[in-house]
């Protein structure tokens, strides 16, 4: 009886029992969740080009948590702060999704598909600012050596491991780093001679202007 109420039970509530949780384990499963820890199915990991899913809009999520003077662009997010390593591998986890999507996908719209490439060229070109290992990343592309795209991909990767990285030696690092998370001190140093040279002009200038009046 009591098994009879339970096979009821599922049936009512559209149950999959050849299928469980790939998280729990649990049998209590719908086409779209799983009732005892939540984990929602057909869930599209790809998304739409440019929408919060994509890299454009990961990056601006992450941008709100990194130093005021990385928003405004005074310095560059240090690749070893653990905001950076976070935000690097979330990069990792959407350059897998786009490299399943390229691959094992067939996609009937090719506008959207050339969205998705240079998506991927930029991010992979964050990627390498982040230090990340570009030969490594590429193996997750070794499979698919004989589809039409792997040229494409691969130049993409080729081009992004030839951006340069700048280094900077340990004095050029001191003046970029900024104060507070505000004012780099080279930002202040430039102010600083800037107007001392505009005071240079004036004391040098003042003399001659006077006597012409």
């Amino acid at each position: 009886m009591q098994q009879e109420r339970l096979v009821t039970r599922m049936d009512s509530l559209d149950k999959i029992k050849s299928k469980t949780c790939p998280s729990c384990h649990s049998v209590f499963i719908t086409n779209a969740e799983c009732e005892s820890c939540g984990l929602q199915f057909n869930v599209d990991p790809l998304g739409e080009p440019y929408g919060e899913k994509s890299f454009y809009g990961m990056r601006e999520k992450f941008n709100l948590e990194w130093p005021l003077s990385v928003r405004l662009g005074w310095s560059t997010l240090n690749s070893q702060k653990p905001q950076a390593q976070r935000y690097r591998r979330f990069l990792e986890h959407r350059l897998s999704v786009l490299i399943q999507y390229f691959f094992t996908s067939i996609e009937e719209n090719r506008d959207r598909r050339k969205h998705f490439l240079m998506e991927c060229e930029d991010l992979l070109e964050e990627l390498r600012q982040l230090g990340a290992d570009m030969q490594k990343l590429f193996e997750k592309c070794d499979e698919y050596s004989r589809h039409p795209l792997y040229s494409h991909i691969s130049d993409l990767f080729l081009s992004a491991e030839l951006k340069p990285i700048i280094k900077t030696g340990a004095v050029t690092n001191w003046l970029n780093e900024p104060i507070g998370g505000l004012l780099r001190p080279s930002f202040l140093l430039k102010c600083f001679f800037g107007s001392a040279v505009l005071i240079y002009v004036a004391i040098v200038l003042f003399p001659y202007l006077a006597l012409r009046r």
